[in-house]
């Protein structure tokens, strides 16, 4: 007889945290590119792979916590353990015959593939994240954990500003005119191919999927 483990969120937040320590290391990293002399930055732009390496680590532990809370949640309404679940992101399909199998797969009582044994009212909570509610942040955790979407670690690319409208660093008090850094006019950004920003991107993760988690810890 297979013994049948208490639910807990213990791992899914051990994913959360993980990616928080490789998001802090991302985040340091990030500082280290962008403070080099713009000269340096201009004669070797290149990404260090490391970037790539962390980014694909940080999404893989953000969408396995969303795994793994489906895992144990199937495990506190079931008192089972249930196979093949996982954190649907799902879209609204344009074919009339999948959008009727997607309603009755979300019908309280329907039967979703990736939610074997999970309650009607858990299921109506996770319901909400999905982007055919207008949940667009899963939808881009969803193509962003998709390696099928990349055929390198991570692309990611990066753009500078020298708009001279760009707010400066305070100056120091000085008599005579202050001249124009370069450097104090300088932005820089590291994208995602579709060029939403790669950290501020990852934080918004980072926010989110604690927040999902949080919904359910008062019942384990």
């Amino acid at each position: 007889m297979i013994r049948v483990p208490k639910p807990s969120l213990e791992y899914a937040d051990a994913r959360v945290e993980r990616a928080k320590q490789h998001l802090i290391h991302l985040k340091r990293r990030h500082a280290i590119f962008w403070n080099r002399p713009i000269k340096e930055i201009l004669s070797d732009p290149r990404i260090p792979p490391l970037f790539s390496i962390l980014v694909g680590e940080i999404i893989y532990n953000q969408r396995a916590a969303l795994d793994y809370l489906v895992f144990e949640l199937a495990i506190l309404d079931s008192r089972r353990i249930q196979k093949y679940t996982q954190f649907p992101i799902e879209d609204w399909p344009e074919e009339a015959a999948a959008q009727n199998k997607l309603k009755k797969c979300w019908a309280p009582e329907g039967k979703h593939p990736m939610l074997r044994g999970i309650s009607v009212s858990h299921k109506a909570i996770l319901r909400q994240f999905q982007p055919f509610e207008g949940c667009n942040w899963t939808r881009e955790l969803r193509e962003l954990s998709n390696p099928d979407k990349h055929r390198r670690t991570w692309e990611v690319f990066w753009q500078i500003d020298f708009s001279p409208d760009r707010p400066r660093r305070k100056a120091k008090r000085s008599r005579s005119k202050p001249s124009m850094n370069m450097q104090d006019m300088f932005a820089g950004q590291i994208l995602f191919e579709d060029r939403s920003p790669v950290i501020e991107t990852l934080q918004v993760f980072q926010r989110e999927v604690p927040a999902v988690l949080d919904m359910f810890r008062r019942e384990f």
